[in-house]
């Protein structure tokens, strides 16, 4: 059976018309020689070395040649896409589900395994990681980042603790965020649609003897679906100064800060009623980059985090046993900060070897009466130290090997290593294979949260009561690659077959407790180990310089074991968190010079979100589609160019995502840009 016969057959029903019409000239020009057209691309031009990836092991390295499975989202899909939040980029990645909680709390995930907070995936801006230091999520909607301003992402699917350390633990995503010499001029932006959509950005660059500097300002604005409690509006800058002040050194800065005004809260909840949140984020960062040569150079980072979340409310009335009907004010505070130094060199020192290693320290903070019942400071301190090895035995052979030991103030000393093998069996068609270990320590709140109410000393509702002590979540992941080149149909193969064995899982448990409501609490612990086998398959077809087609799928598969009898999720439930299937068709076509067309189709299997916050445990979510498209047409007004573009994203039907009772319809938008 041919590829794509194949491929149509495991896709979701609903993609089958839509692969079939689109993937048919592939078929067509595989199974028959073409003459090169004009605006074909040839094959220099299409599978020429793009930008090496150094995300993978820290080693710059070919595609072909990294120990691990990577996509590439570049800018241009990423403008094609039609997204106006960095959540939805993530559709396209093989094996990614992405849901909202809010419109402000999205979750993005790997196979699944995710509850509100995605603890379990790396988020780097730059070499910044944006992995909370409170709960250990991800605030996608306080990067204080615009998607206008990134040139790639490039997203490594499987665990990458051995260069990154502890929770780089199922994927990492790397946003690299364009030079600033790339962004001169002004440039200003205004978005505006259904559900109270508004949004603006404005951005000036200039350069100088030296070096450039890029400021950006920007809001958005949403007031989501009527039946839930979800509208926010989100104000930030941020600035990036690209120096050079020698030819052996470069100067990376960066700084920004965001506020972030939400509603959230469930309609009828007598302890979480709808109510504003406020968020405040800011970041600094520092990178200088000295070369001694240019397989030589040295590289020291420095950067800060810090976040706070405000919500002030009073609770419905409820029976407070001896105290009769009464009403509460609940004060729900949290600050969060981390201090992360970096010092890293690489060298090759002869030619089959290349050679990076580095140590590192890193301090997370946070204070919550809310959520620790205590005024006091809980600080986790981490050092680390890491190294990894590329040995080239042969022009066809190359042997990766790394391993990252860390300690901190939680767990104690844990070590991370890698090692895999790379096998060119001619230029177009290359096979890895690669073991890795993984750990997971657990978030401060995971650790030590105390969330509970109180009147006159009396305990009403205790929400969570964690104790310390919890077991590092460890994972033994085996992998087989496969990345092929099709000259003759302008076309490329990657698969990823893999095996994660995740022991000490850590979920929310049941436990007794003093309080007066229903006398119970949650608290995180090890609850047994979970098993995910699966497939990601991404598949990219290029007929010409103005059609892109990428189709994503993946086939996943969870088996579980429960061994804590207090667990709030059975072994069944648990492996319903990882989807039988995702998947995505993406399709931009240039229709002329100044119009371009462009469709996301995204299908997504039933599944469960481990939701603590809505009491939706038991309610996992059905199978959904969603269809985005977007027509664009390029601008020119006088000296000054420009884009006008119509996005409508979910074109058919409404779907659930994150919770039954959470409602996606029809969003329809236009965005209009003018750079100067």
């Amino acid at each position: 059976m041919s590829i794509h016969k194949y491929l149509l057959t495991r896709l979701h029903p609903g993609a089958n018309a839509l692969v079939l019409c689109l993937a048919w000239p592939a078929a067509s020009t595989l199974a028959a020689e073409t003459t090169p057209a004009i605006g074909l691309l040839t094959e220099s031009e299409f599978f020429g070395d793009i930008t090496p990836i150094a995300a993978v092991t820290r080693l710059p390295q070919p595609k072909s040649e990294t120990p691990a499975a990577v996509t590439i989202i570049d800018r241009d899909m990423i403008l094609a896409s039609g997204a106006r939040h960095f959540a939805d980029i993530f559709r396209l990645i093989p094996g990614f589900q992405v849901a909202y909680y809010q419109l402000d709390i999205p979750v993005v995930t790997y196979h699944g395994l995710a509850d509100l907070n995605s603890r379990r995936m790396l988020v780097l801006i730059d070499g910044r990681s944006a992995y909370g230091a409170f709960s250990g999520n991800v605030n996608w909607e306080s990067l204080n980042v615009t998607l206008d301003e990134v040139e790639r992402i490039e997203v490594i699917r499987g665990p990458n603790t051995v260069t990154y350390g502890d929770n780089a633990f199922l994927a990492t995503v790397n946003i690299i965020t364009q030079h600033a010499s790339q962004t001169q001029g002004v440039s200003s932006q205004l978005t505006a649609g259904n559900h109270d959509i508004g949004d603006a950005q404005f951005r000036y660059g200039t350069q100088f003897d030296g070096g450039a500097i890029r400021f950006t300002a920007a809001y958005q604005g949403e007031y989501g679906e009527q039946r839930t409690v979800d509208d926010f509006n989100s104000r930030f800058a941020n600035v990036r100064a690209d120096l050079q002040p020698s030819a052996h050194d470069n100067i990376l800065l960066t700084a920004g800060y965001g506020k972030t005004d939400t509603a959230l809260g469930i309609v009828g909840s007598t302890f979480f009623p709808p109510t504003d949140q406020l968020k405040k984020t800011r970041s600094e960062q520092i990178a200088w980059q000295h070369a001694y040569s240019e397989d030589n150079n040295i590289n020291l980072q420095l950067y800060h985090n810090y976040g706070k979340h405000n919500r002030d409310y009073v609770t419905g009335p409820f029976n407070a046993g001896i105290y009769g009907i009464i009403q509460l004010p609940i004060n729900v505070d949290a600050i969060e900060e981390r201090y992360d130094v970096e010092l890293q060199h690489t060298s090759h020192p002869f030619e089959p070897l290349r050679l990076v290693w580095g140590i590192g320290a890193r301090e997370d903070s946070t204070q919550s009466v809310a959520f620790f019942n205590t005024t006091d400071i809980f600080k986790n301190r981490s050092s680390r130290f890491f190294g990894s090895a590329e040995w080239r035995a042969t022009s066809a052979m190359i042997f990766n090997a790394g391993g990252m030991w860390e300690k901190n103030d939680l767990t104690g000393s844990d070590f991370s290593p890698r090692l895999a093998v790379n096998y060119h069996i001619n230029n177009q068609h290359t096979v890895h294979a690669t073991w890795s270990k993984a750990n997971r320590i657990p978030s401060l709140v995971e650790e030590y949260a105390d969330q509970r109410i109180t009147y006159a000393g009396l305990v009403v509702d205790q929400h969570t009561l964690n104790q310390s002590g919890i077991v590092v979540e460890t994972m033994n992941s085996y992998e087989l690659g496969y990345q092929g080149r099709f000259p003759d149909a302008n076309l490329t193969l990657d698969m990823r077959l893999y095996r994660d064995r995740i022991k000490n899982f850590i979920a929310d448990t049941s436990i007794a407790a003093t309080d007066v409501i229903d006398h119970r609490a949650l608290q995180n612990a090890n609850v047994g180990d979970i098993t995910v086998d699966g497939l990601d398959i991404e598949l990219s077809y290029r007929p010409d310089r103005d059609t892109r087609i990428v189709l994503t799928n993946a086939l996943m598969k969870a088996t579980a074991i429960v061994n804590n009898s207090a667990s709030v999720y059975s072994a069944e439930q648990l492996t319903q968190t990882v989807p039988k299937y995702s998947g995505s068709l993406f399709a931009m076509h240039r229709l002329t010079p100044d119009w371009q067309i462009s469709l996301g189709y995204y299908w997504v299997d039933d599944m469960r979100w481990l939701n603590r916050v809505l009491n939706s445990n038991y309610a996992p979510v059905n199978t959904y589609t969603r269809l985005d498209l977007r027509l664009a047409r390029r601008l020119r007004i006088g000296n000054a160019r420009g884009e006008l573009a119509l996005v409508m994203q979910n074109a058919g039907s409404d779907y659930q995502d994150f919770s039954t009772d959470k409602i996606f319809s029809t969003l329809t938008f236009a965005t209009f840009k003018l750079e100067l």
